[in-house]
């Protein structure tokens, strides 16, 4: 993706687009943090953050399950309405400081993450 974002408009952007160059370890096959429903006789899609034990917290695997569901329904012609919920007491809490320090991630992989994450968001927003 990193050349798809240059060249850069600015030096925010270019660090961005720097982070996209960052490996990030292979995900393993298992739980998602996002969950898609779709009820049949409503056609009304329910995506929901499902990651409550840390408090719908952004990550980089939440973002790519937020694109992944977005996709979903944009391939879907017959939803009329998204629902967007998080599982548990709390909707999200936002962004996890503490996570990029443990993982030491580079700060322009952070940033990158958090695009894709509202890159996500923002597909949800463009099918309603």
């Amino acid at each position: 993706p990193c050349r798809s974002l240059l060249p850069a408009p600015s030096v925010d952007a270019a660090l961005v687009a720097m982070g996209s160059l960052f490996p990030r370890p292979p995900r393993s096959i298992g739980k998602r943090l996002v969950r898609l429903y779709v009820d049949g006789e409503s056609k009304v899609a329910v995506v929901e953050l499902s990651d409550p034990s840390r408090m719908n917290s952004f990550s980089a695997e939440l973002a790519e399950d937020v694109a992944e569901a977005a996709a979903s329904i944009g391939r879907d012609p017959l939803v009329k309405a998204i629902v967007l919920q998080g599982a548990g007491p709390h909707f999200s809490v936002g962004g996890n400081p503490f996570q990029r320090e443990k993982a030491g991630v580079p700060l322009a992989a952070v940033a990158f993450g958090c695009r894709t994450l509202y890159d996500g968001f923002g597909a949800l927003y463009k099918l309603g």
